[in-house]
């Protein structure tokens, strides 16, 4: 093979590479905003040990 066609045929390797990469990532992202949406509908609610108005 001359060096052009290896040339050429690394930068398609390299090129079908990264783009697999690309959608793994997305995927990733994805899946990730679909698990961590809490159940719990009131976004303002938190769990507090000892609240300020009861300590003493």
């Amino acid at each position: 093979m001359c060096s052009l066609q290896v040339a050429k045929l690394s930068t398609v390797l390299y090129a079908v590479i990264m783009a697999v990469v690309v959608v793994g990532i997305a995927f990733d992202v994805v899946s990730d905003f679909g698990t961590d949406i809490s159940p719990n509908k009131d976004v303002n609610a938190t769990t507090t040990l000892n609240p300020a108005s009861e300590q003493k």
